[in-house]
């Protein structure tokens, strides 16, 4: 749907309404189609525009104003660029949890798609304490909901990555029991967001911590270690010689040695590695499986396999065509 076609014709509609010649006003549902037309659109600014038409549903009272709305208009922010979309997310969400307070109707109140908008956002833009533990509040609500999996905890988990935060390690590690504790099954690439986080982080031990992880990591059948897990090892590693050989002879077992590995090898690595590195002869079964899973998936693909179902069928559930 091409959306500044769409609001032409609902402003028409509108114009039209208030000259008597339609017999109803457009309702909540074609604004809320039209909001996510922009907020899927690549336009330019196009989450400011679904902001401007929330404004406008609340400001007119418009008839059947839900969550969908403010969902729809959450994501918009989410799918963008913008380095504030947490902070507009955080105020959206805000006057959500207010209109379900005011009204208590259940239309309002927040659902699983309210929390996933929320988490995604923070993920992306996190940049303090205050923003992941908001990310880290609605995460624990959604587990508690048995509405979460493994990739919308991985979104939460990344976002203590990114925070800076003293307290990172502690609250990731939350999160993992947390999920352990409702029956969600970490994947490589949460282990790789978890490893990440000791690696982000100033811990003493976070090379051990790290290899924790990894260790953990190869004795599940269902987890693929990829380039990704070792660039990760190595930003843990890479200021102790003894340990990036390690990650060295682990990276060259699974085949991995992709050229950007291979450089921060010989950045960082002892005289051994960088000498094994310099021949004109590397041994081709090194980089075999480089920047692909032992059982030949691309991350792509991995990640493709976390992915929800699809929009079309979630909004369904949720009464969107009703």
């Amino acid at each position: 749907m091409d959306p500044e076609k769409a609001e032409s014709l609902i402003q028409h509609w509108e114009w039209q309404y208030k000259r008597g010649n339609a017999a109803e006003p457009p309702d909540s549902y074609t604004y809320c189609a039209l909001i996510k037309a922009w907020g899927r659109s690549n336009i330019i600014d196009a989450e400011l525009k679904a902001l401007d038409i929330l404004d406008f549903m609340e400001e007119s009272r418009v008839v059947g104003l839900s969550k969908i709305a403010y969902n729809e208009t959450m994501t918009a922010f989410a799918r963008s660029s913008r380095q504030d979309a947490s902070a507009y997310i955080e105020r959206i969400y805000d006057r959500l949890l207010r209109a379900y307070e005011l009204t208590r109707r259940k239309d309002f109140k927040p659902d699983r798609f309210t929390y996933f908008s929320v988490i995604k956002a923070y993920s992306k833009t996190c940049n303090s304490h205050h923003q992941a533990l908001k990310s880290h509040e609605v995460m624990l609500k959604l587990i508690d909901s048995r509405h979460a999996d493994a990739n919308i905890c991985t979104n939460a988990i990344s976002a203590w990555v990114h925070s800076g935060s003293d307290e990172a390690i502690e609250y990731a590690e939350e999160l993992v029991s947390e999920m352990d504790k409702a029956g969600i099954r970490m994947d490589g690439i949460s282990y790789n967001t978890l490893m990440n986080v000791y690696a982000q982080s100033k811990f003493p031990d976070k090379r051990a911590r790290a290899f924790e992880v990894f260790n953990r990591m190869e004795r599940l059948r269902h987890v693929n270690v990829t380039s990704v897990t070792f660039s990760i090892l190595m930003v843990a590693c890479q200021d102790n010689e003894d340990m990036v050989a390690r990650v060295f002879q682990a990276c060259i077992h699974y085949g991995m040695l992709d050229n950007r590995l291979k450089d921060i090898f010989i950045e960082h690595g002892p005289s051994s590695v960088r000498d094994q590195l310099a021949s004109d002869e590397i041994p081709t079964e090194w980089s075999v499986n480089a920047n692909r899973g032992p059982g030949g998936m691309s991350r792509k693909q991995i990640r493709n396999i976390q992915k929800r179902g699809s929009t079309g069928r979630d909004v369904h559930s949720f009464g969107w065509a009703d």
